[in-house]
């Protein structure tokens, strides 16, 4: 099952491993989700009592209480087809994914708010746990996601720009996730719904933030974002009055969408009743009417905000279609698509925004699969755009899908005149997939033009079953003398390893030009020990090639083999990079304007081992700053690991303080290669107040880099420093412990930084206690008798019974902001916890 295991592995390896979702189909279709269906946000439903779904739930099935014009009208279709659900739970997101993948859809829109008011006033995300649950589902790898920046200039979901920068980097946070939504060419993609509420709405403000969006996302992930911006909301004053927003000259705007566009369809000086034949029919031309920027299009399944409504609304007053039904919702897509297939929109080309998934209280017919009625919305919308779909109707209707759910993962790693390569892996079973090799995109009019099994080695793979790699010589359908766009689909596997219906597109499409096969180079020959640095590559020159490249792998399989130098002029190649002792093949191909040859034939060598030498080095430097040096080992250039001890030598009584690497630059030492410096603060361990005797020791490693577990004391070692003041433990009291809240305060006097408070209920720390919450004193507090008074905390009691011993301890750190301990148990501690 793909989960966080997989994700971490990538995380963690730098490893480019994520799939890409999208299904194989001509579009890329996406719905907006609203993330509101739990407890936390249930304040922003309209009803008569506490269930969060309120209104939804209660006008369900024709039971709308009252004698309202719309008493009799049948709701049972905002019922949900797995139930009245609590999206806080990751449980029910992955529900979600489960329908959404099955019936098409490839990715979610969250609606992303911000509150000026959370946190003390420094402001904070807010409706935000159905994203959050979606993240932590095991299965949030099988859909992409986006978010769209939604500032509405009420209810404190205002986005001040002193909150611009911390709003920023917290939208980077989901920018970053292997899975979010990416143009083409690998821009996060970032929708904004309504602006009107961003530093007070103006233009100018509106245009600083963002700008200052595009350059904090450009220097976290070296890529800028995509910026899509909606005119239905935008196109109206800001918060703070004055003149709409110009949506056709915001600076960083790359695109336009849009959310639903009721407006389209009301009757003109009408406030409220409109129709899905006027909104189908107006649509497309408001869609076109745009600048000359690309268009993300949006289509609403329905607009019905009744559900939402208290029952003594009259009916005069809700917004809603009057004639929806699902023949007019089928127009609406068709038309949709005409104008998709109608343009070309670059990197963004055939995506689309439905809206919605699940705006159950104002959305009237959600794309979620209802309980009487199923998947028919998706179903429509699949069959409308020819998605991709997979699973039984079960499946479809809610989420259960066995055996079909994990998608292949993979990448199209090389694609030349000679060779195609790659991996694809099935999570579902341990049988090998099938890949497809296709001329441009799958769907298209194209069919395969050439078949793979992925069943070969590749020791690269961060999986226990490693014979997932694919490798064919390029079908000469693409030597066409012209470029070529070679596209690679996996096929999706069934837990019994049986091949299904759906394509998964592996990252790495790419361009070739190919005609003629150039000749493969002859005579390839590879030294045998004769260097200590290098391994020596010769071959004969190949006639009419401009340049060479050479491959090289531990067996002898050219189809795993790793290109480690490319455009070389000569027919020599010196390889110093490779392991001492360790045996490699070599494979060279020539590169011409007819293309590249294929491989040529294979010869092995290796790289003599030299004899070893000890490291060397100094600690130049100790004193209560700094600790400075160098170290180095004559066997090989990598950067060595030295280590500290106080208290004696290492096997000597000393204990291990902290490992560095030896890795700066020192213009001053007497060797080609200088990266061999070190510099840290003085750790915190030799900062007592006392006197500390610090020994410095290089690790030795050899020739071919691994460590021999042995410790060469550097020259002028040991050192002795006194530095610093005693360790003081903290201070503070819990000052209360009701059903409100847990607050106090703690604080250290050997650092003013804020410090850890660990809460625990039932007994104390290591006596049977159980741990509630380990929070930051960072809170202010005026009543402080110091000069630095952010020291307070206060946090919500919970569901913690009355009665109930709560613990509290300030964790203690030291003058460099350390944790060293000894733990305090805060004065008033333990309390019982009260109610009034």
């Amino acid at each position: 099952m793909r989960n966080r295991l997989l994700r971490n592995v990538v995380l963690a390896l730098g490893l480019i491993l994520v799939p890409i979702l999208a299904h194989a189909d001509n579009y890329k279709m996406g719905a907006y989700y609203f993330g509101v269906w739990n407890q936390n946000s249930c304040n922003v439903c309209n009803a008569n009592n506490s269930d969060w779904w309120r209104g939804a739930r209660e006008y369900s099935a024709g039971q709308v209480p009252g004698g309202l014009p719309w008493s009799k009208e049948d709701f049972s279709h905002v019922e949900p087809a797995i139930g009245f659900y609590d999206n806080s739970l990751p449980s029910t997101l992955a529900k979600h994914i489960k329908q959404a993948r099955a019936n098409g859809i490839d990715y979610f829109n969250f609606y992303w708010y911000w509150s000026s008011v959370l946190n003390g006033g420094k402001g904070a995300e807010k409706y935000f746990d159905g994203l959050h649950a979606y993240l932590a589902t095991p299965t949030t790898y099988d859909l992409e996601f986006a978010i769209s920046i939604t500032a509405h200039p009420f209810g404190n979901l205002d986005i001040p720009a002193a909150h611009s920068a911390r709003a920023i980097d917290t939208i980077i946070t989901y920018l970053m996730e292997p899975h979010y939504l990416k143009t083409s060419d690998g821009r996060p993609v970032v929708f904004l719904i309504d602006t009107r509420a961003i530093a007070g709405g103006s233009h100018g403000e509106v245009v600083n933030f963002l700008a200052l969006l595009d350059q904090r996302v450009s220097a976290a992930m070296n890529v800028s974002p995509f910026i899509v911006i909606s005119t239905e909301l935008n196109g109206q004053p800001g918060a703070g009055g004055g003149a709409p927003l110009n949506v056709n000259n915001l600076g960083a705007v790359d695109g336009h969408s849009c959310l639903n566009y009721f407006g389209v369809s009301l009757n003109p000086g009408s406030d409220t009743l409109g129709t899905m034949s006027r909104y189908n029919t107006t649509l497309p031309g408001i869609l076109d009417g745009w600048d000359n920027k690309p268009v993300v299009p949006c289509l609403m399944s329905d607009f019905d905000e009744k559900p939402r409504q208290l029952t003594g609304t009259p009916v005069n007053n809700i917004r809603y279609l009057t004639d929806w039904n699902l023949t007019r919702f089928r127009t609406g897509l068709q038309n949709t698509k005409s104008f998709v297939d109608g343009r070309n929109e670059g990197v963004i080309e055939n995506h689309v925004n439905l809206y919605a998934w699940n705006e159950w209280r104002e959305g009237g017919h959600s794309l979620e699969p209802n309980a009487p009625q199923g998947n028919q919305m998706l179903n429509e919308v699949a069959s409308v755009f020819g998605l991709d779909t997979f699973g039984t109707q079960n499946c479809k209707d809610t989420g259960n899908c066995p055996g079909s759910v994990d998608l292949p993962s993979g990448t199209l790693d090389l694609a030349t005149c000679s060779l195609i390569e790659g991996w694809a892996r099935d999570a579902d079973s341990s049988l090998p997939t099938q890949v497809e090799i296709y001329r441009g995109p799958r769907g298209k009019g194209n069919t395969p033009v050439a078949t793979v099994t992925a069943n070969l080695e590749r020791i690269d793979l961060p999986f226990p079953d490693k014979n997932h790699g694919f490798s064919l010589a390029t079908p000469t359908a693409f030597k066409t003398g012209n470029p070529e766009s070679v596209y690679a689909y996996a096929r999706n596997l069934g837990v019994n390893g049986n091949l299904l219906s759906e394509r998964i597109e592996l990252a790495g499409q790419t361009s070739i030009t190919c005609s003629t096969s150039q000749v493969a180079p002859t005579g390839v020959s590879a030294s045998d020990g004769t260097f200590t640095d290098k391994i020596r590559v010769t071959w004969n020159a190949a006639s009419g090639a401009t340049s060479y490249e050479v491959w090289r792998h531990t067996a002898n399989n050219a189809a795993a083999a790793t290109r480690i130098a490319q455009n070389v002029s000569t027919t020599l190649f010196d390889d110093t990079t490779a392991t001492p002792g360790t045996t490699y093949y070599f494979w060279v191909k020539a590169v011409s304007a007819a293309g590249t040859s294929p491989f040529s034939a294979s010869n092995s060598g290796y790289r003599g081992v030299a004899a070893p030498q000890d490291p060397e080095g100094t600690l130049d430097l100790a004193t209560c700053n700094e600790l400075a040096g160098w170290a180095r080992d004559p066997d090989n250039t990598a950067a060595l690991q030295v280590r500290f001890y106080k208290g004696g030598p290492a096997g000597g009584g000393g204990s291990l303080v902290t490992t560095i690497t030896a890795n700066e630059y020192r213009s001053d030492l007497p060797y080609a290669d200088k990266n061999h410096g070190f510099s840290i603060a003085l750790p915190a361990a030799f900062i007592t107040g006392q006197q500390e005797t610090i020994y410095a020791y290089a690790l030795d490693i050899n020739a071919t880099g691994g460590q021999t577990g042995g410790l060469w004391q550097l020259v002028s070692s040991p050192r002795v420093v006194t530095c610093g003041s005693p360790n003081v433990p903290p201070e503070g009291t819990l000052d209360q412990a009701s059903c409100q809240s847990i607050a106090g305060w703690a604080r250290d006097s050997n650092n003013t930084a804020p410090i850890q408070v660990h809460i625990y209920t039932g007994g104390p720390a290591g006596g049977g206690g159980t741990v509630f919450a380990n929070v930051i004193a960072d809170s202010f507090r005026s009543d402080l008798p110091f000069a630095d008074k952010n020291h307070g905390f206060d946090i919500p009691a919970g569901s913690i019974p009355t009665g109930t011993p709560i613990y509290a301890y300030g964790i203690n750190i030291d003058a460099g902001g350390n944790m060293s301990g000894p733990n305090v148990q805060l004065s008033l501690s333990p309390r019982s916890l009260t109610c009034p």
